[in-house]
């Protein structure tokens, strides 16, 4: 379960932070542990009123939106300032039924500034493993944007643990699916941390085409040990703007064509690498929960792929 509470302060703060008892009923105790919070920290937006796309920077629109939960010890505030910090309760599965009640003490300055009553009532319900639950949650993963946050090298193994207890998160909430790229830039890097290829692709001098899925296998079966195994969604065969990268053996340079579906150079690019790739996938034992994911592509784009695919 989850709940938010909100912080104010006409004086600005020093080290605000949270702490938590046992949660305690007259037939058990469910340790603090289980409780968990997180600052949550706002984002620059614009107004959204037309739906995704290009929008026209104005400060006259913009605004704050508490979009981020940061796993901080402590944190400061500014006068005439307000915090929420999110409480993400995790009930055991052993978990005796009734009503409990915790003491939070939301404390700053090095003092306890307030006091709060946490009252949860467990109901005789035992929900199955997440990866039991039968609706199919789809939340693309960035580790592109969990490299740069965290300030280690892409795929080092620092960053496979950074990225560790962020996507066991994401799979005890029931994720279904993998995010993979399998093309550089699949929607034309617009956002921040733009999503690389995981497989190179290297047209070699000889004219034949080679691909390395070690970066590919690597992120897959990592995010299976943590829990996400049920589906593979690489993106994408028609990326936005119809760049097709590759590294050229004979130039020593990465470099791209630019082909619409409906393209032989299209389909001279794609056929080799579906052929390889699917032989790759049934090698390891992931062929039938792997898809090619398409985002957002024209109608006769579309088309023209599956039917490539097909062939």
């Amino acid at each position: 379960m989850n709940a938010q509470m909100l912080v104010w302060s006409k004086n600005p703060l020093d080290a605000l932070n949270v702490r938590v008892s046992d949660l305690k009923s007259s037939n058990g105790t469910i340790g603090k542990d289980a409780v968990r919070w997180y600052f949550v920290r706002n984002v620059l937006a614009d107004e959204f009123l037309g739906g995704c796309g290009y929008k026209t920077k104005s400060p006259e629109t913009a605004h704050l939106v508490g979009d981020c939960l940061e796993e901080a010890a402590a944190l400061n505030m500014e006068a005439n300032s307000a915090r929420g910090i999110w409480l993400t309760i995790d009930i055991p599965k052993d978990a005796v039924p009734g009503s409990y009640s915790a003491e939070l003490s939301v404390e700053a300055n090095g003092e306890n500034s307030q006091s709060l009553s946490l009252h949860v009532e467990v109901l005789d319900r035992t929900l199955p493993d997440p990866a039991e639950w039968q609706y199919h949650l789809d939340l693309w993963q960035n580790p592109f944007a969990s490299a740069r946050v965290n300030k280690v090298d892409l795929w080092s193994e620092e960053h496979f643990t950074a990225m560790k207890p962020l996507y066991e998160m994401l799979a005890g909430a029931g994720q279904k699916c993998i995010t993979a790229s399998v093309v550089h830039r699949p929607w034309g890097g617009q956002t921040l941390d733009h999503f690389e290829s995981m497989v190179q692709h290297m047209l070699k001098a000889d004219g034949s085409w080679d691909y390395d899925y070690s970066i590919f296998d690597r992120w897959v079966s990592f995010m299976m040990d943590r829990g996400i195994s049920e589906q593979i969604n690489c993106y994408s065969l028609i990326p936005w703007g119809n760049q097709l990268w590759y590294f050229d053996e004979s130039l020593g340079i990465d470099t791209f064509l630019v082909a619409k579906a409906s393209t032989g150079e299209f389909a001279a690019y794609w056929t080799p690498f579906l052929e390889d790739f699917a032989a790759h996938l049934k090698e390891k034992g992931w062929y039938n929960m792997t898809t090619i994911a398409m985002d957002e592509r024209p109608a006769e784009d579309m088309l023209s792929a599956i039917q490539l695919i097909q062939e």
